[in-house]
């Protein structure tokens, strides 16, 4: 149920920028695609009214091929690409706790992977479709904000997970909480990340 649009459709012969977004599971994800076909850098400077996203919003990103996250932007998104390559960013609307942003699978991260989706006391939960001997990981992101960070206390799988075989692993990166399933067969993991929010020590610089 996802839908893509281009961006620049009437700014460019052939589109530099598209957004895909999908809306119909619990949350809303956005992918940017921005692809350069010349031989010179590209530079891309769109405000969100026209990508498509809340120009009220503050929206978390993680570039996909570059396995990293990106600054958190608002009103606008700019970002450059070398020649004859191409970004695909997954945006996620900043809601001041911990959201999955990306994921390893698939260039839509999470689009085709993940459902169900919930934050509930402090627990982040969802259901991945995990393929069999292939390190599958979940990128949370939304660690820090409204004065206070939110601290993993476990990571954990279904009893019916567990018993399969599949083994939970996580490590904090860059502010992005990176953890990992390990599964000996395909088959749809359902897993919960439980976190405690602790005050900043000094939370402007942040």
């Amino acid at each position: 149920n996802a839908t893509a649009r281009p961006v620049d459709y009437f700014d460019s012969f052939l589109p530099t920028t598209w957004l895909v977004t999908e809306t119909s599971q619990s949350v809303r994800r956005d992918i940017i695609g921005v692809f350069n076909q010349e031989k010179t850098e590209l530079k891309v400077d769109y405000s969100c009214a026209k990508l498509g996203l809340d120009p009220k919003q503050t929206y978390l990103a993680f570039d996909f091929w570059d396995n990293a996250p990106l600054p958190a932007f608002r009103g606008s998104f700019r970002c450059e690409v070398p020649p004859t390559s191409c970004r695909v960013i997954a945006v996620r609307a900043d809601e001041g706790h911990p959201v999955l942003l990306s994921t390893s699978r698939h260039v839509t991260q999470g689009i085709v992977d993940v459902t169900d989706e919930t934050w509930r006391r402090g627990k982040l939960s969802a259901t991945s479709q995990v393929v069999g001997n292939d390190p599958y990981e979940l990128r949370i992101a939304g660690l820090a904000g409204d004065g206070k960070f939110w601290k993993v206390v476990a990571a954990d799988v279904s009893a019916t997970d567990k018993a399969a075989g599949v083994i939970v692993s996580c490590q904090e990166s860059s502010g992005v909480l990176r953890v990992t399933l390990n599964s000996p067969e395909s088959r749809n993991v359902k897993w919960t990340v439980q976190f405690k929010p602790q005050p900043l020590a000094n939370p402007q610089k942040l």
